[in-house]
């Protein structure tokens, strides 16, 4: 599923660790990207954006199960 449009992910615990940086935070996303990320206060959402609560849930980059067996 590919986004379209703009996404305000707000009220998130950040992880980021290619600067070591967790807390609280948001991000928009435009047509599937990451447009921005603000730590802290939440930006002003574009017009017509759906904005998602993520209730302090974490956001990271990707995870993935090192014990998966493919094939």
């Amino acid at each position: 599923m590919v986004m379209t449009g703009h996404v305000l992910l707000t009220h998130a615990s950040l992880l980021d660790p290619a600067t070591s940086r967790e807390g609280p935070g948001h991000v928009l996303v435009h047509d599937g990207r990451i447009a921005d990320i603000a730590w802290g206060a939440a930006p002003a959402a574009p017009e017509g954006a759906e904005i998602v609560d993520c209730g302090g849930h974490v956001l990271s980059p990707g995870l993935m199960d090192l014990r998966a067996f493919v094939g």
